[in-house]
């Protein structure tokens, strides 16, 4: 769309609610005075525009900034934010949880998932089938970490998967969509010359298949001589996707333009 809706912006994630009001939110490297904070720009016409905000979160004991940010619009209406941090007596980051009836005022839950042995970073959550799903990245190395719960609160770790490990995905999940369809989708990201977006499918949220089809690439990137910011040179990763109330998707992704 040549829409440059953050120059300084990381992790997007985007919930639309039920009057069609999109909430993208991000990690930007600067916001407000505060490093490493997260933000949302919120759109009411379908992302031609939007309006930047400020997030919050109140209570717990988090020792680090906040970041990463993975929304989910539960069935009545609030806004529960996942998010990496590390919090005293903790050695390692975690996934933590935030709730909030406007979707930028959060108020501190607690724990969501969190092993020692892993740096558990950079979740997805969804509810599918009775059941919530999270997938995460493991800092130490390139692998998917995947666990469940009954009540979206306390997650219980299912299985690690390194990359190469299966035949279905060889890149970094990084974003789930349950469409109008009733598919459940998560688009990925390679870090490859060619920085491709991709997807894959799954019906029990932890098994998943790669689709084999590359929604965007550097080379499928439109590039322009007049707007700088576009010239998508080094990667294309973090997908977010959403679908609008007209039935169209949009997808934010993040790039490094040339300096």
């Amino acid at each position: 769309t040549n829409q440059n809706i953050s120059k300084q912006a990381n992790t997007p994630n985007m919930v639309v609610t039920q009057d069609g009001i999109i909430y993208l939110y991000y990690t930007g490297g600067n916001i407000a005075g505060k490093e490493q904070a997260i933000a949302a720009a919120v759109s009411q016409n379908n992302g031609e525009s939007w309006a930047y905000k400020n997030v919050t979160i109140s209570g717990g004991t988090i020792v680090s900034p906040p970041g990463d940010p993975d929304v989910v619009i539960k069935k009545d209406g609030t806004f529960r934010l996942y998010f990496t941090a590390q919090v005293k007596g903790r050695n390692k980051p975690g996934i933590y949880y935030a709730d909030s009836t406007d979707g930028l005022a959060f108020t501190y839950g607690g724990e969501a998932l969190h092993k020692e042995d892993f740096m558990i970073m950079d979740s997805s959550t969804f509810f599918w089938k009775d059941t919530w799903y999270m997938f995460t990245l493991d800092g130490f190395e390139a692998a998917h970490i995947f666990a469940s719960s009954k009540d979206g609160d306390i997650f219980t770790f299912l299985k690690k998967e390194k990359m190469g490990e299966s035949e279905a995905i060889n890149y970094f999940l990084s974003n789930e969509i349950i469409g109008t369809d009733g598919i459940l989708r998560a688009y990925g990201f390679d870090l490859s010359k060619n920085g491709e977006i991709r997807s894959a499918t799954s019906e029990d949220g932890v098994e998943w298949n790669d689709e084999g089809i590359t929604h965007l690439s550097l080379s499928k990137t439109t590039q322009t001589d007049d707007i700088s910011w576009n010239d998508e040179n080094y990667y294309l990763k973090d997908p977010a996707v959403a679908q609008l109330q007209d039935g169209s998707f949009l997808m934010v992704y993040v790039t490094r333009a040339k300096q």
